[in-house]
């Protein structure tokens, strides 16, 4: 299994790099439920991980802020904070 610091490496740069075929990005929700999904996936295989609660993954918890606060600055979605 992959080491946490490696998870978290890896774990931003889905966050910057995923867009849809077409190039446009995915809804702030869209990523949020795909991180979620991971984490749960995560669990199943038996790596219990909280990536919207735990410290060490501060990282990943701003990026993914960060996203979707430009994602709602640009008038899509709605502005409410999902954690």
């Amino acid at each position: 299994m992959m080491a946490d610091a490696d998870l978290i490496f890896s774990l931003i740069r889905f966050i910057h790099k995923t867009h849809k075929q077409d190039g446009t990005e995915y809804p702030a929700e869209t990523l949020y439920a795909l991180v979620m999904n991971l984490q749960g996936h995560l669990h199943m295989l038996g790596k219990e991980v909280k990536f919207l609660k735990e410290n060490k993954f501060k990282g990943v918890q701003n990026t993914l802020d960060n996203h979707m606060k430009a994602f709602f600055k640009e008038g899509y979605g709605s502005a409410q904070k999902l954690s």
